[in-house]
């Protein structure tokens, strides 16, 4: 059987890469603790069920092609939605710098967000 040792100050970069979900105290074993195939997947299917259930953020399907809107979730405080609209990646970047000043917001939150937008106003990996 194969052991994956999952040192808490470090990223599974495994489980990032397959669900494009990044690295939070969430997504992280305590240190020292070894995980066995079976168990990382339980782990990685449990946080999939509580994104499906209590996601981090969500976008608005009817979102124009010049405006994403947004809203963000704060797990700890059930109920508290923090709605808002973007109008490009220049209005993005000043939405990460206020929202990064807020105590519940995660770099979790900022790199799902700062993704949507990416996706959303079409610059790919090749910048365009």
């Amino acid at each position: 059987m194969d052991i994956i040792n999952w040192n808490g100050d470090e990223e599974f970069s495994a489980i990032d890469a397959a669900a494009e979900l990044p690295a939070s105290n969430e997504n992280r074993a305590p240190a020292g603790r070894c995980l066995s195939g079976r168990q990382l997947c339980d782990e990685f299917l449990a946080a999939l069920e509580l994104d499906r259930t209590s996601p981090l953020l969500t976008v608005d399907v009817s979102s124009t092609p010049q405006r994403l809107d947004v809203t963000l979730y704060d797990r700890a405080h059930s109920g508290f939605d923090y709605e808002f609209s973007v109008k490009g990646l220049d209005d993005a970047l000043n939405w990460v710098a206020h929202l990064a000043q807020k105590s519940w917001i995660t770099t979790e939150h900022l790199e799902r967000f700062a993704r949507a937008a990416r996706n959303h106003f079409h610059c790919g990996k090749d910048g365009a």
